[in-house]
């Protein structure tokens, strides 16, 4: 079952990849791409909505762990920013220099000094391009609610709160039903219950599948139906992720294995990708050009991964 897990975690990196690609790739000019494939494309981004849900099962079978074998709230803080904080400002600078030095990027990208420590920080703040509330490297904004999650964690270990995951699950429930008109982290309360699913789907039980119904359609009367059928069709992969029984046999397993080690990675280094090849083969109404920049893009990201995960997660890692 886990390492079903870790395959679909690669496998939600390479969605959110095709999904930034038929759009950044193509940014500012007459896509050329079929409507299927652009709404394939889109329907692809909801592998940010499976990454939450990922988040929040893992930290239950953690805080299982904790709850047999306490562990200080500072070392558990110290290992999910050794896991965050290291990747997420190696690729914001390179991004950063990148636009210093690079003209004919696909997005615009407009920064000051404030907004680059406000995005290394991971603060919502208002990009200056105008587009929301995104960091510099936008692809951060998750990360802001994934160090809200740990935060949160973090707190309540610290305080020594009794009944820690449904209390925990009680705060992620309230900032979502509770406060639907607050964006408290610069985006729509409702990712709270992707967490918070991936949180009580370990355990088994009926009232797990109530609540998934009854979270469904909270959802789409306070949100719409656009929101809940992201929070639903996320919580129906992982459920069917964590229910199949996935061997490394196969090539495209152990490929997709491999992914899940670089899973993060390859979500911060893509964009960079994308820009790059955005350059070196600018988008064409020929088929067969795009396809070839398609191809670059997946091969750098994946090369891009495999060494900064190696040379950059694993080695700050080593220090948790």
């Amino acid at each position: 079952m886990i390492y079903s897990i870790h395959i679909l975690r690669g496998l939600c990196a390479w969605m959110v990849v095709v999904h930034h690609f038929c759009y950044s790739y193509f940014d500012g000019i007459s896509n050329p791409l079929p409507d299927s494939i652009q709404t394939l494309s889109f329907i692809l981004g909801i592998g940010v909505d499976v990454f939450f849900v990922i988040s929040g099962y893992v930290m239950s079978l953690l805080l299982e762990k904790h709850s047999q074998s306490p562990i200080p709230a500072s070392q558990f803080l110290k290992r999910r920013l050794l896991r965050i904080i290291p990747g997420w400002w190696f690729y914001l600078g390179l991004f950063a220099l990148l636009s210093l030095t690079i003209e004919g990027l696909p997005y615009t990208i407009e920064w000051s000094w404030q907004t680059l420590l406000q995005s290394a920080l991971l603060l919502p703040h208002s990009n200056l391009n105008g587009s929301g509330f995104y960091p510099i490297l936008y692809v951060g904004w998750s990360l802001t609610f994934e160090l809200f999650f740990y935060g949160l964690i973090f707190l309540f270990i610290a305080l020594s709160i009794k009944h820690l995951p449904f209390m925990i699950a009680m705060v992620l429930f309230s900032l979502a039903i509770i406060f639907p008109d607050q964006a408290t982290l610069g985006h729509a309360n409702f990712f709270f219950m992707e967490f918070l699913m991936g949180f009580v789907f370990r355990r088994k039980s009926e009232f797990v599948g109530a609540l998934f119904l009854w979270s469904a359609f909270s959802i789409w009367v306070l949100y719409g139906q656009f929101e809940a059928a992201r929070f639903t069709l996320a919580s129906t992969i992982f459920v069917l992720a964590m229910n199949a029984n996935i061997t490394r046999e196969s090539l495209l397993n152990r490929w997709l294995g491999s992914s899940g080690n670089y899973s993060y990675s390859i979500y911060l280094s893509h964009l960079i990708a994308i820009g790059l090849v955005h350059i070196a083969l600018p988008p064409s109404e020929h088929t067969f050009k795009n396809i070839a920049a398609f191809c670059a893009v997946l091969l750098m990201t994946y090369l891009m991964s495999k060494l900064s995960f190696r040379w950059v997660e694993q080695s700050f890692q080593k220090w948790g």
